[in-house]
């Protein structure tokens, strides 16, 4: 892992990454690793009260964010201020992403599994999709220009896909856990504490399966070309 200087995450909700890679981020920033997570939703409807201000709810989110990206060892959190629930998989969308990407250029993009089975939800499916065709475009300048000319391409050597079906690589967080579920209670909104219990239960299920306490698990896609070159 110390071979990767930046690693961006894109996530669909200001809880996700948190959940489903946290302890690896930790990894990943005790490495001296620049980490960027872009928020795609405000996270306004993630809430069973129908009587809330959707606009008060989703800066509560934001700073639930804040708090925990501090935790986590975040260097930068973006927002991009989609609607909740409506995330689509448009041109606008991934070209906002490339820009992301072109911006910090990142060794690593992480994201959802977009054909994990069963998702239901349309905001990780299309996240996870768009963040894999940026990766796999921002290496080609026709994407970014003459839209931004200030902008370079990038070329992403590795996508972490979190929340698969399909693991090729696990990474052993028994020493970061106590900063994730730390970070998953900043979630007051989203039942923080609980979310942490449930959280450290399945990472505990997923390290017995590889002989340690606590462990994460990703599909990890690796472009061919960066490698013949080494």
């Amino acid at each position: 892992m110390s071979r990767m200087k930046s690693v961006l995450v894109v996530a669909g909700h200001s809880d996700d990454a948190d959940y489903a890679c946290g302890g690896t981020l930790v990894k990943f920033a005790r490495e001296g690793t620049n980490i960027v997570l872009v928020v795609v939703t405000r996270g306004e409807k993630g809430t069973l009260d129908p009587h809330i201000d959707m606009d008060a709810f989703g800066k509560i989110r934001r700073e639930e964010q804040d708090n925990s990206a501090k935790i986590l060892g975040i260097n930068r959190v973006v927002y991009l201020d989609y609607s909740d629930h409506d995330v689509l998989p448009t041109h606008e969308f991934r070209a906002k992403l490339i820009k992301e990407i072109c911006r910090y250029k990142p060794d690593i993009v992480m994201t959802h599994d977009p054909w994990k089975r069963y998702e239901c939800h349309p905001d990780h499916r299309h996240t996870g999709m768009m963040a894999i065709e940026a990766a796999s475009f921002s290496l080609y300048s026709t994407e970014i220009k003459p839209a931004d000319p200030l902008l370079e391409p990038h070329l992403v050597s590795e996508i972490w896909l979190f929340n698969t079906d399909n693991p090729n690589y696990w990474v052993d967080i028994t020493d970061t856990i106590d900063k994730k579920l730390d970070a998953l209670i900043q979630h007051k909104s989203q039942l923080g504490e609980e979310m942490a219990k449930f959280a450290q239960r399945a990472n505990a299920k997923t390290g017995a399966a590889y002989g340690v306490k606590f462990a994460e698990e990703f599909r990890i896609l690796r472009r061919g070309f960066p490698y013949l070159y080494e």
